[in-house]
């Protein structure tokens, strides 16, 4: 009888780890979504300096999320998102509106994407 209760016990503990993992995967997508695309709507308003300042304040999100990142997507999905991230904050930084929105446009997608995935492997888990 101890086995099973432990068994269920440790089975509530991965449902719950599983459903807080995304949830806060979620939460980091929708805010990085949010700041890059205002990112993206304040460069094509030619507002340089908000853009910059909205942009850093994304990376600094990814800064500080990249650990819990790197335990739930693959590392070359995440570096792909670092040099995508990179590659806007040189755009932005030279003032650079050529291919701006399909470059944003594109790592919304993969940030997305990969987030996705690996909650329904989460919830397959589950």
């Amino acid at each position: 009888m101890n086995r099973t209760w432990l068994a269920a016990a440790l089975l509530l503990a991965l449902c719950v780890a599983g459903a807080l993992t995304a949830a806060r995967l979620n939460t980091f997508a929708d805010k990085m979504e949010d700041e890059l695309l205002g990112t993206l709507t304040l460069a094509e308003a030619g507002e340089w300096p908000e853009a910059q300042a909205l942009l850093q304040t994304a990376l600094s999100r990814w800064d500080r999320s990249r650990t819990c990142l790197s335990l739930v997507l693959h590392h070359i999905e995440l570096d792909e998102l670092g040099e995508a991230l990179m590659g806007l904050e040189s755009k932005v930084g030279r003032q650079s509106t050529d291919d701006l929105r399909e470059d944003t446009e594109r790592l919304l997608w993969g940030l997305r994407h990969f987030i996705s995935r690996e909650a329904l492997t989460w919830a397959n888990v589950v």
